[in-house]
């Protein structure tokens, strides 16, 4: 069977009003573009820098700049820090600890351990000649 065979005989398809006549550029669909998003940054307090210079650890300025960064995120002074985040970055639980004892010890941080959970971990903006 044809297509013309469905066709009546007496078929004249009428033309178009020119209102319902689009043109093949108005029906293309526009082609969205992503923005390019704007480099991360993490702000980093002078006070924090100084003291960071003498960290033993490597862990030490990870997990500062985690810190800041969720603090900044967050908009809190206060942070559940996590092993999950930290792992991806190549910091072990060991080595979180050790981080944030010595975090505490330059008098950054203040940590309230939690029986079984992550620790509380409050920065602290220490003045220069503290």
């Amino acid at each position: 069977m044809r297509a013309d065979d469905t066709m009546p005989d007496n078929f004249n398809p009428a033309p178009a009003p020119e209102s319902v006549m689009v043109e093949a550029a108005e029906l293309a669909v526009p082609v969205m573009r992503r923005r390019r998003r704007a480099d991360h940054f993490i702000k980093l307090p002078m006070v924090w820098a100084d003291r960071l210079d003498s960290a033993r650890f490597v862990a030490t300025a990870k997990v500062a700049h985690h810190l800041l960064r969720q603090s900044f995120k967050d908009r809190r002074d206060t942070i559940r820090l996590a092993n999950g985040f930290l792992a991806t970055r190549g910091v072990t639980p060991g080595q979180k600890w050790r981080a944030l004892k010595e975090l505490e010890a330059l008098g950054l941080i203040s940590i309230e351990n939690r029986l079984r959970k992550s620790p509380d971990i409050t920065l602290l903006y220490p003045r220069e000649n503290e």
